[in-house]
């Protein structure tokens, strides 16, 4: 050790002198050294530390040495116990560069002046520290510059997570530095910088590895065709601030979750004639965010075929379905007009009668023209037979005048009034046999009707535990016009399991629908839609014998009854016209053999 060699000698030196009578020692003691410090070579440190070689080392352009040393008096000493361990080899630097009249080297302190950075372009930290020695007495030497080269050679670790990204609105989707999570560590400080695509050469479900890389940028772009591809990947790059960069390769999924868009171009259909079927691009247009609408399905509820029964405002639901799976559901108003019909009356017309010497004149047999929409249409028919209250319906053989016009608005029926008044009501009783046919009654079988404005009231019973054989009691009433009959019905169901109420609508003999059929306690409402020449049928079926709590009534309560005609709020130009209808029967007579 240098130093510590010319210590030795200076010691020598100066017990010769004081031998020799001269007191130069003295000059060591208290207040005596006068003698600044020297450094044996200028520029008494140059350094370079990696922190590859100790990773406790300091950051380039960290703020170490002016947090710890800067206009301190630290002892060499110290110096070297710190360096020793902090860094390796620091000590012989100090140890072959300091010399003292009186102080060993590790009694001197250093003095650090001024510190300043210079980072380089490699991210290495080029600093340079001036600073002085101080030795016990205080005498300080000349200043002198020292230069430390901290650099960071150590790679930063990223660990990239996998991630989803979903298409916008416009088809597109980003991955970006500044929104990735990741996770980074680094000796230092570390972000990520980069990000770096590689693509599969084909897309949507493509197969094989073949990758073509894409440039490295801040922001990845991701689009329609890249849905369904599982092989896209993307490097994440991490970068300190010395340069030193690590990468990870993630894996990224690319989802649609937007529906396509539905938006109501043309919601009018005008029809002329019968019945016009429209398309799916005649009422709305469709547009994705992935743009091409091939792989685009939709279906409609109802379907786009309107008749006249549709005249007026439809709920329309439209269902479209990407080639990605989502789903939009809109629901719009297709308004469905007509043009005015060119219709005129038939002057004369013949109509067979049925079993039942009645008949029934509809538009269709009366009018001519463009009849297609007929149907769209009330039409108001009376026959002037022998009962025209019943309108359009004949009864009996002959010729008879018949109008056709466009109803006027009529209110309501509600209960048993006007056209529906108990006296409209045709009434069947009667015993009934194995073959339906109906008897009059049987002794001990009663089957009684009331009526009142409100409510019908239908009851059977029997004197006896057995009147032997079932009978009925019945009321039904024809339909003149087309409209919706509704009504509450209450059974009290004495005789469960064995006498029966129902109400049924007939046409010309044949069962349209059951509007209720119990054998046991009930109540409830029904509704029906008729038409002209239909019937309604409210029937109490008894089987004749007690119920087994002895003599009681079965009752059918039929209330809250109304008939509402049909509104038409369509403005049908239409004169009322006349003509003449021949009723004739065809049917031969029936012979029954009794």
């Amino acid at each position: 050790m240098r130093t510590l060699y010319h210590l030795s000698g200076r010691i020598g030196l100066a017990c010769l002198l004081i031998l020799g009578g001269f007191s130069l020692f003295a000059q060591c003691g208290p207040g005596q050294d006068t003698t600044s410090p020297t450094i044996a070579q200028p520029n008494f440190i140059n350094l370079r530390l990696n922190s590859s070689l100790n990773p406790a080392c300091p950051c380039p352009g960290s703020t170490f040495i002016e947090d710890n040393a800067l206009n301190q008096d630290i002892l060499v000493s110290d110096i070297v116990d710190f360096g020793n361990d902090f860094f390796p080899g620091l000590a012989p630097f100090f140890l072959s560069n300091f010399e003292d009249n009186c102080d060993i080297d590790e009694d001197i302190s250093v003095r650090v002046t001024s510190v300043t950075h210079n980072i380089m372009d490699s991210g290495a930290d080029s600093i340079v520290v001036v600073g002085v020695l101080v030795d016990q007495a205080g005498n300080v030497s000349a200043p002198d510059t020292a230069t430390i080269v901290i650099t960071d050679d150590i790679d930063p670790v990223v660990e990239a997570n996998d991630t989803i990204l979903y298409l916008d609105e416009n088809g597109m989707a980003e991955l970006e530095v500044e929104d990735y999570e990741y996770a980074v560590s680094d000796n230092c400080e570390a972000r990520i910088t980069d990000l770096f695509r590689f693509t599969a050469a084909s897309a949507r479900g493509a197969e094989g590895a073949n990758f073509n890389a894409k440039a490295l940028d801040q922001v990845v772009f991701f689009d329609c065709d890249d849905v369904g591809n599982d092989l896209l990947r993307v490097r994440v790059v991490a970068t300190d601030n010395a340069g030193n960069m690590s990468e990870d390769t993630i894996n990224v999924t690319v989802l649609d979750t937007i529906a396509p868009t539905v938006t109501v171009i043309n919601p009018v259909v005008t029809l002329d004639n019968g019945s016009q079927t429209v398309t799916v691009e005649d009422i709305v247009s469709i547009s994705d965010n992935c743009g091409d609408t091939d792989g685009v399905t939709v279906t409609t509820s109802p379907d786009l075929t309107f008749t006249g029964a549709d005249i007026g405002d439809n709920v329309i639901t439209i269902t479209v379905t990407d080639a990605d799976g989502n789903v939009r559901t809109v629901d719009i108003t297709v308004t469905v007009g007509f043009e005015q019909p060119n219709l005129a009356c038939i002057g004369e017309i013949n109509l067979t009668l049925n079993d039942e010497c009645q008949g029934l004149v509809i538009p269709e047999m009366v009018l001519v023209g463009n009849t297609g929409l007929l149907d769209a249409f009330p039409f108001s028919i009376v026959v002037n037979d022998a009962n025209p209250e019943n309108g359009p319906i004949i009864d009996g053989c002959g010729e008879f005048t018949y109008s056709i016009s466009v109803p006027e608005e009529s209110e309501p029926v509600v209960g048993f009034t006007g056209a529906f008044r108990p006296s409209m009501w045709d009434e069947l009783i009667g015993s009934v046999d194995a073959n339906n046919f109906v008897f009059p009654l049987l002794d001990g079988q009663n089957a009684d009707v009331d009526f009142t404005s409100a409510a019908m009231i239908l009851s059977t019973s029997n004197d006896e535990f057995s009147t032997g054989g079932e009978f009925v009691i019945q009321q039904g009433i024809q339909f003149a016009e087309e409209g919706t009959v509704s009504f509450d019905y209450d059974f009290n169901g004495v005789d469960a399991f064995f006498d029966q109420a129902f109400s049924i609508t007939t046409f010309e003999g044949g069962l349209v629908d059951i509007l209720f059929n119990t054998i046991t306690p009930e109540s409830g409402s029904a509704t029906a839609e008729v038409q002209p020449g239909y019937s309604l049928i409210f029937q109490l079926r008894d089987d004749g014998f007690q119920p087994f709590g002895g003599a009681a009534a079965s009752v059918l309560t039929v209330d809250n009854f109304s008939f509402v005609p049909p509104v038409n709020p369509l403005a049908l130009d239409f004169e009322t016209c006349w003509g003449i209808v021949r009723a004739e029967d065809k049917t031969a007579p029936a012979v029954v053999v009794t």
